[in-house]
């Protein structure tokens, strides 16, 4: 019996010290989105506290990867790595909610940056066409589905390449009404 009420103690002892971890890196995290995006400057991606909040997010994700906020701030965290220019982290992020979360609210949000972000940021059309394509099979009738097909069949072209072909196209159907 002495085992059995010690076995209890100890359990309820760590299932308040993790709730009272998990509200205190909340509440941290609380206080430093309210200090980052405040004061109308959402975004003021030159201060330190940048990282820091990515870091709390990632903290918080991995140290209670069950909890409904976790794939929400790896996403934040993402967001915030392409706001800062680390591109290479962003993908990661964005990978990781993919893999580990997939019924997340925002799975067809974070798919499509996914695609974007290696397609415009690190310019591997490889990995943008992975994503893009799993958009697809995901989410084929999305309101970004015509803009990820788009994407796919642009991949790699240059703005000015793109309107050349559009204007080419419209040479020939011209060329073709005349007839």
């Amino acid at each position: 019996m002495k085992k059995l009420a010690l076995l209890f103690s100890i359990s309820l002892f760590m299932i308040i010290s993790c709730t009272n971890k998990r509200e205190k890196l909340s509440n941290d995290i609380k206080q430093r989105e309210s200090k980052l995006f405040s004061n109308g400057n959402a975004y003021n991606l030159k201060t330190p506290e940048v990282q820091g909040l990515i870091d709390k997010y990632i903290l918080f994700a991995n140290t209670f990867p069950e909890d409904t906020s976790a794939a929400e701030y790896i996403y934040k965290s993402a967001d915030l790595y392409i706001g800062i220019k680390n591109y290479t982290a962003a993908a990661k992020s964005y990978d990781e909610v993919i893999k580990l979360y997939p019924s997340y609210s925002k799975m067809s949000y974070c798919i499509f940056l996914a695609g974007f972000n290696a397609e415009n940021n690190l310019r591997d059309y490889d990995l943008a066409k992975k994503y893009y394509e799993l958009f697809l099979l995901k989410y084929p009738k999305a309101a970004m589905a015509d803009d990820v097909r788009f994407s796919l069949l642009n991949l790699g072209k240059s703005a000015d390449d793109i309107v050349k072909e559009f204007e080419q196209k419209n040479r020939i159907k011209d060329s073709l009404s005349t007839l």
